[in-house]
């Protein structure tokens, strides 16, 4: 889970992360505290949504191209 500048939480299994440029990630260190249960794919390893379990929540982060094409596809 994990609480937006608003106040409100995020709970996902899943985290694309869609930061940095040029195919090379940027990971924030929340990465690090997030639990083993939740799944972390960086935008250059995400293919299609057939990698992820059909009907869990994902949060994409990262409002680049990538980030905006995955959220949209998903």
């Amino acid at each position: 889970m994990a609480e937006l500048e608003d106040g409100k939480s995020v709970l996902s299994a899943t985290v694309i992360n869609a930061t940095g440029s040029n195919q090379i990630p940027v990971i924030p260190s929340l990465a690090t505290e997030l639990g083993a249960h939740v799944r972390q794919l960086a935008a250059k390893d995400y293919r299609d949504a057939s990698q992820l379990p059909n009907g869990s929540r994902v949060a994409v982060i990262g409002d680049g191209a990538s980030g905006r094409q995955i959220a949209q596809e998903l």
